[in-house]
């Protein structure tokens, strides 16, 4: 693949305005625009404000008056869009470094988010979550013309690969959930290509990474026997593939899964 899709936030510019507009109290040309990674706690803090003062609440600066519960919501809304500002440009810096073709959304309608995309080797499969819609999904098909882009409602989960990913080539993991299954069952249905499926017991575990890597052919990170110990049963009957058990406890705890900490590439030279 000689392309990748790096999509911005649509926060990030919003963001930035809402910073500047808290550094200098109004946006022009002479405020230098903040380094979103600031402490966000400099944002809300001044000479003549205390920093207690702050925190209690009791401070109000010109223009703005927050009570203390606000003022937690708009900074951990302003901390979120700034750690995905920070993220996306680190992530695009880096595939850009590599050679990559970039493509940028810049529909502010638009959301695409990766847990969404399932890439088989022959087909997109783009999930419809509250952080994917349909304008995204359209962004990635005109992206990547030479391949078919299908949408599949997500229910009862954050993203599509929360309970599906690709185990093997033509081989789809997926749980065990009504959710899961029904999605299967409407992939099935708008695919032009058979796929094998591996249905685990649970869907977190069918979040798995399958590489097809040089001298050592099929390689499969999974969940660990201690996070799902019946699942754990399951990839082991794949005798053709270097199981790697790999923990993703923490990761849980915020709704994350193994798919959500790797870009994987396919290139010819070494990287």
């Amino acid at each position: 693949m000689t392309s990748c899709l790096a999509t911005a936030a649509r926060g990030s510019r919003v963001c930035g305005d809402l910073i500047a507009r808290y550094r200098c109290g109004n946006i022009d040309s002479s405020c230098e625009k903040p380094d979103p990674r600031e402490p966000l706690k400099q944002l809300m803090t001044s000479p003549s404000a205390p920093a207690d003062d702050v925190m209690r609440g009791s401070w109000q600066r010109p223009r703005f008056a927050f009570s203390l519960q606000a003022n937690i919501r708009l900074l951990d809304r302003i901390n979120r869009s700034a750690f995905t500002f920070t993220r996306t440009e680190a992530v695009k810096a880096a595939l850009t470094e590599l050679g990559l073709n970039i493509v940028e959304m810049s529909d502010e309608s638009a959301m695409l988010d990766g847990g969404d995309v399932l890439f088989t080797g022959r087909e997109f499969f783009v999930g419809l979550s509250k952080r994917t819609n349909q304008r995204g999904a359209e962004i990635l098909a005109d992206a990547f013309k030479d391949y078919a882009v299908s949408t599949v409602p997500v229910q009862d989960a954050l993203h599509l690969k929360s309970f599906c990913s690709m185990a093997g080539p033509g081989l789809i993991a997926i749980g065990s959930s009504e959710a899961a299954q029904k999605a299967l069952k409407i992939m099935q249905q708008m695919s032009d290509h058979k796929y094998d499926k591996l249905t685990l017991p649970d869907d977190s575990a069918a979040n798995c990474i399958y590489m097809n890597l040089p001298g050592k052919g099929d390689v499969l990170l999974h969940c660990t026997p201690e996070e799902f110990p019946e699942s754990t049963k399951v990839f082991e009957k794949l005798k053709d593939h270097m199981l790697i058990p790999v923990t993703n406890q923490e990761k849980a705890k915020v709704d994350g899964g193994l798919t959500c900490c790797s870009v994987l590439i396919n290139m010819k030279k070494n990287i």
